[in-house]
């Protein structure tokens, strides 16, 4: 197994790990940590990302909608919806245009 691989493998183990806190974390000092932490991530491994960027989408952006919100987890979820779509810089409009009205309420 090369170096690349394994990184590959942690990132993603990482991925897994800080969406499933930011989903089902009772906590919301967890919830903006892992928000947090998978923003960096998602700046910091682009190739890793892009193939998983409608599932990461869809823990997200509910997030967004909770009805008893804290300000940090909302921060947090919204910036690494914008370091997604920084990173899928080729198709930000086709990939988020699914979740422009969640976005973007009128």
């Amino acid at each position: 197994m090369s170096v690349c691989t394994c990184c590959s493998t942690l990132h993603y183990l990482y991925m897994l790990q800080y969406l499933t806190e930011l989903e089902y974390s009772g906590v919301n000092r967890n919830k903006e940590q892992s928000g947090r932490m998978l923003g960096h991530l998602i700046s910091k491994a682009p190739q890793l990302i892009r193939p998983y960027m409608q599932p990461i989408l869809t823990v997200l952006i509910p997030k967004l909608k909770e009805p008893d919100q804290n300000l940090g987890v909302v921060i947090s979820v919204l910036t690494a919806v914008g370091d997604i779509a920084l990173v899928c810089w080729l198709m930000p409009y086709l990939a988020l245009l699914g979740y422009l009205c969640s976005l973007l309420p009128w």
